[in-house]
């Protein structure tokens, strides 16, 4: 290296004004910066860069290794965003629909072609202050955006809980859109009737024609009595039976329960 050159590893937070605004970024690690700012102050510089300056005072900056972290998150959308999320019960991960307001299924490919994106728009733009040849190549190969995509899964890692009957998150055809239809159907639909039953079959029947006109998929007669069974449980104190003789043979069912016929879920 010419001895009037000097070379040195910089990490960069971010990339403001004086009034706290964002500036021209001329590095990659502040084009990332302004794109995810509070990211940046989470998990740190999003790369090691490698600062040269001359002893004429000009310099320039190449980024050298990214800030796995960093880049995980971002796949996430900006900090709390939740626009990506990885839900272990599945080890799958999921991506939130503004239109429909609804996750649906991401596959890790697919955040891997999201990531190679980033790198590809930021060398695009810093082509003309920063040296891109990392940023276009190295970091869009299989093993770093692999190592992205694996860390996203502790990064964006979501509770057990995010998908369910009291969660304000859906999927796409999801359980717990079911499991609280289920608990609506329970609350408005089953009245306590003295020396009625209801039996699993008409109650299902029921339950499945209100799940065709909400265009939900279809599920099994056993799973429905698995999801109203503790709700009507904690609701009447009354228990699934299986010795209620109905014409003559034994079915099961509720006891001192019925369907009130009259009542319309919204």
């Amino acid at each position: 290296m010419d001895q009037s050159t000097y070379s040195h590893f910089e990490l960069t937070l971010r990339n403001t004004d004086q009034f706290g605004g964002p500036k021209r970024a001329r590095t990659a690690s502040q084009w990332f910066c302004n794109l995810f700012p509070s990211n940046a102050r989470i998990y740190g510089s999003p790369f090691l860069e490698n600062r040269t300056t001359s002893i004429e005072g000009s310099s320039d900056s190449a980024p050298v290794a990214p800030n796995v972290d960093f880049m995980a998150s971002i796949l996430g959308g900006n900090y709390m965003e939740r626009a990506v999320i990885y839900w272990p019960a599945e080890s799958q991960f999921y991506y939130f629909d503004t239109q429909d307001q609804i996750y649906h299924p991401c596959s890790e490919s697919k955040l891997g072609d999201l990531m190679r994106g980033y790198f590809a728009r930021a060398a695009f733009d810093l082509q003309k202050d920063v040296n891109v040849y990392h940023l276009f190549t190295t970091f869009r190969t299989d093993p770093i955006i692999t190592a992205i995509v694996e860390r996203a899964k502790s990064i964006l890692l979501a509770s057990d809980q995010f998908f369910s009957e009291t969660s304000p998150h859906s999927r796409v055809n999801g359980i717990e859109l079911h499991e609280r239809l289920a608990r609506v159907f329970v609350e408005k639909l089953l009245v306590p009737r003295p020396n009625e039953v209801i039996l699993v079959s008409a109650a299902y029947d029921r339950f499945a024609s209100i799940v065709r006109e909400r265009e939900l998929v279809p599920i099994k007669r056993s799973q429905f009595k698995d999801l109203v069974s503790p709700i009507i449980r904690e609701r009447f104190g009354s228990g699934l039976r299986g010795d209620l003789v109905v014409d003559g043979r034994y079915q099961r069912g509720w006891k001192d329960l019925a369907l009130n016929d009259g009542a319309v879920l919204n």
